[in-house]
């Protein structure tokens, strides 16, 4: 990894070997909140059954391609247990998705990608 202003004019470029890198999430020293863990058929497939297990809250089920569109938002009704099948109708090419359940009330999210092959 190479640091610096890389115009060449102060000629002033760190270089490392390793760097260590710790996610900071909040503000604040809470623990974040639990997320219910999504259940996904057979993957890699050509198409996948997504359940989500009865929550407390109400939460909304995306699904996003690499560039981060929308291909799929479901709303997810608090108590019932849900599933989604996808693609569906969608005509998606094959590739790498990712399936994000974010809980309304807490904003817990729980995510887990998805390998599309056509």
């Amino acid at each position: 990894v190479v640091l610096g202003d890389n115009t060449g004019a102060a000629n002033e470029r760190l270089a490392f070997d390793a760097i260590r890198f710790t996610p900071v999430g909040g503000t604040g020293p809470e623990v974040p909140p639990e997320a219910p863990v999504l259940s996904v058929s057979a993957n890699p497939a050509a198409g996948f059954e997504i359940a989500v297990p009865p929550l407390a809250e109400s939460a909304t089920l995306f699904v996003y391609d690499c560039a981060g569109r929308i291909l799929l938002e479901m709303d997810i009704i608090p108590g019932e247990s849900t599933g989604a099948t996808w693609p569906g109708s969608c005509h998606a090419p094959s590739g790498v998705y990712r399936a994000v359940l974010l809980i309304r009330g807490s904003g817990a999210a729980s995510a887990i990608p998805l390998v599309l092959i056509r």
